[in-house]
């Protein structure tokens, strides 16, 4: 929400969309400070998607903020409407992966499955609070439809910068360098990424045996970030083991994509 005022704040053309999440989507300062340009569409994602889509053919930059969930129901607006015409529409989309008290009608478990087949689409997902502020101002910057998917719940507790900076896409970021295996984070689970990462390498004379390497072999912990036509699996070329963090069911998101990536570097998954 407070990204939303910012940027409204620099760019007179950007408008805010909600089917009906205004309290939830965290719009309520934003409605309140920019009236003229907010839209609460009510339940109806197929509407607020192709809403957005006309808004911007006619030069409007259009923020819809959606449950992850409910933009299942707005799948054939996003292919259609928006994606097939390439149009710069912004999708800030909350609770993506498992939300918990909010139940199982709530869960995002399958954006990123359904976002990744989309023609055009930028998909990204930030490991924390300033991380979001910055790939939400990305993909408001990057001229095509693009998705910044985040969880349900507060952040780490990240400093949140100001200035708003575009983040290069689909480049990858190595946190920890290490050899033998590489742990693959997307989004939040970057946190517990890198305290397993510290944890295996006290019990590195197991997994130095399953990775093919030797006691005391460091492990490699990536975070990827946004995706895009860059090939970031280079970094990927000195690991023998790969593992792959996010917060949706791997059979559900990336296994078919997971295994293939690694098979193509000869890396066991």
């Amino acid at each position: 929400g407070q990204w939303l005022c910012d940027m409204a704040a620099k760019d007179e053309r950007l408008v805010g969309i909600t089917p009906a999440m205004r309290e939830g989507s965290g719009l309520v300062k934003f409605s309140q400070q920019y009236p003229d340009r907010y839209f609460d569409v009510a339940i109806a994602e197929q509407h607020a998607v192709t809403f957005a889509a006309g808004l911007a053919i006619a030069d409007k930059k259009p923020v819809v903020a959606i449950y992850s969930s409910f933009l299942q129901r707005a799948y054939d607006q996003l292919i259609h409407d928006v994606a097939l015409q390439n149009l710069p529409v912004l999708f800030a989309i909350d609770r993506a992966g498992l939300v918990g008290a909010d139940g199982p009608t709530h869960q995002g478990a399958f954006d990123i499955s359904f976002l990744r087949t989309v023609p055009n689409m930028v998909v990204m997902t930030p490991s924390d609070e300033n991380e979001c502020r910055q790939m939400l101002f990305t993909g408001y910057q990057c001229n095509q439809p693009a998705a910044v998917r985040y969880p349900r719940g507060s952040g780490c507790g990240s400093e949140i910068m100001s200035e708003m900076q575009a983040l290069e896409l689909g480049k990858g970021r190595i946190v920890r360098q290490g050899k033998g295996t590489a742990i693959l984070a997307f989004g939040t689970l970057l946190h517990q990424a890198r305290a397993a990462a510290e944890a295996l390498v006290q019990q590195s004379q197991y997994w130095g045996a399953a990775a093919g390497g030797t006691p005391g072999t460091a492990l490699r912990t990536l975070h990827l970030e946004p995706s895009g036509p860059t090939p970031w699996l280079v970094l990927l070329m000195p690991a023998k083991l790969g593992i792959t963090l996010n917060r949706q069911k791997p059979i559900l998101v990336d296994k078919n994509c997971s295994t293939s990536m690694y098979s193509k570097q000869g890396i066991c998954p």
